[in-house]
């Protein structure tokens, strides 16, 4: 009903929580999956993807006009080291597409990593649009099964195998838990 009430303005303030999310540490999950409950799978992964890709556009303005050392030095040691690691290191494209599109996983450390590694904006951007839209279309869908109750077992397998089948590949997942356990890395997927 509140956002009824929005009117048109309604997806201009859902894309602007999610633009901001990681200022105010929102959980993204919750709100990719309310995108798909309040405007359906369609528009909910067109709203929440713009959110996604306008959050990685952000952080990049972020990132150039703090500067690099002003972002390492505000991060805890051992996050410190590891974006250190991922910056000699020169993230791909490919990998960092995949991780924003991850469904469960802090996509800004990497992200943070990939801009500090010197990588280009345009394959930036490349990188964080395609999985924001591919992660915005999975939980959408999910939302909207959630709302609806039709296809859940099917929207439930996808958020699933999403989760497992990176996960299942040992070098994957030693690289994606990397800043959590704060284990170096020895080698960036491609």
């Amino acid at each position: 009903a509140f956002v009824e009430g929005l009117g048109a303005l309604g997806p201009l303030v859902y894309v602007g929580i999610l633009t901001f999310r990681f200022l105010f540490l929102i959980p993204t999950g919750l709100l990719l999956l309310a995108g798909g409950i309040l405007f359906g799978p369609v528009y909910g992964t067109l709203f929440a993807g713009l959110g996604m890709f306008f959050s990685g556009l952000l952080k990049y303005a972020f990132a150039a006009i703090v500067g690099r050392d002003a972002i390492l030095d505000s991060l805890p040691m051992r996050l410190r080291d590891w974006v250190r690691e991922m910056a000699r290191g020169r993230m791909s494209a490919w990998a960092l597409g995949g991780v924003c599109a991850y469904p469960f996983f802090p996509k800004h450390l990497f992200q943070f990593a990939a801009i500090l590694s010197g990588m280009g904006f345009a394959i930036y951007m490349s990188a964080v649009f395609i999985g924001s839209f591919a992660r915005a279309f999975l939980f959408a869908n999910v939302g909207e099964a959630l709302y609806s109750g039709a296809g859940l077992g099917l929207a439930s397998g996808f958020l699933l195998a999403g989760l497992i089948l990176p996960l299942s590949v040992t070098s994957w997942r030693r690289w994606m838990l990397a800043p959590l356990t704060s284990r170096p890395i020895r080698k960036t997927p491609t």
